[in-house]
C-alpha cells in the first residue's frame, strides 16, 4: 500500500463520506508477495506493512477476519473502522515475511492458498512469465503473437519489470489453453526452460 493510499484510507473526512454512501463496510487489504531478494519484482515491504498496521491501530482501527466480517456483515453488526488483510496463493515468502507483522499486530490474517500449487503441481502462469523475464539472457527479444509482432526490452530489471507487466496484461483477457501457448513462445523465443515447480 502506498504512503498516499495509506493517508487517504485513513483520513476521517473520506471515511465518513464513503460510509455516507456505502453504509455498513469494512475495508480488505489483498497482500501478495514481498519484495523478491532478486529484485525481480515488487511487493509488500515488512516495514512498511508494520508502520501502516501500528497507524491503522493508533487511530482506532480493529482488525478482524474474513469469518468475522462474513458474521458481523449478516448479523447487521457494525464494520465501522474494520479492516480484514488476506494473502493470496500460498507463497513461503509469505509466510516467512508478512505473516509474522501481521500477527505481531493481532491482524487475523486470512490466507488463500493454491493447494496444487504448495504440493508442486501446479505453478501460476503469471509467475511463470515472471520468471521467464527475469531468467532471460539477452536484452532485447521478438516474436510474433496472434498476427502481431511484440517486443520486448529485457536490459535491466525495471524494463524487464515493465515487460512483464505488459505480459501478464496481455495473457489476462486469454482463455488458459491461449495463456499456456504464450509461455510456450515465450520459453522458445528467451530461451529459458520453466522448472516444474516455482
Amino acid at each position: 500500500m502506498s504512503r498516499l493510499a495509506k493517508n487517504i484510507l485513513t483520513n476521517e473526512h473520506i471515511e465518513r463520506v464513503v460510509a455516507s454512501f456505502l453504509g455498513n463496510w469494512a475495508t480488505i487489504f489483498t497482500l501478495h508477495r514481498p519484495p523478491a531478494a532478486n529484485g525481480s519484482y515488487e511487493g509488500t515491504d515488512p516495514n512498511f506493512l508494520a508502520e501502516t498496521l501500528l497507524f491503522a491501530k493508533t487511530r482506532g482501527y480493529e482488525f478482524i477476519s474474513i469469518d468475522e466480517l462474513v458474521t458481523r456483515a449478516l448479523t447487521g453488526e457494525s464494520l465501522q473502522r474494520c479492516i480484514s488483510f488476506t494473502l493470496d496463493d500460498g507463497f513461503v515468502d509469505q509466510l516467512d515475511s508478512l505473516v509474522p507483522v501481521l500477527l505481531q499486530f493481532e491482524a487475523k490474517p486470512t490466507l488463500f492458498v493454491i493447494t496444487d500449487m504448495v504440493d508442486g503441481v501446479l505453478w501460476p502462469w503469471d509467475n511463470q512469465i515472471a520468471h521467464l523475464c527475469w531468467y532471460a539472457n539477452a536484452a532485447r527479444y521478438q516474436f510474433e503473437w496472434q498476427g502481431e509482432v511484440v517486443e520486448l526490452d529485457l536490459l535491466n530489471s525495471e524494463s524487464r519489470k515493465k515487460n512483464r507487466r505488459m505480459l501478464t496484461r496481455m495473457a489476462k483477457g486469454m482463455k488458459r489453453g491461449q495463456i499456456q501457448l504464450l509461455l510456450n513462445q515465450l520459453q522458445s523465443t528467451l530461451q529459458v526452460i520453466l522448472p516444474i515447480t516455482p
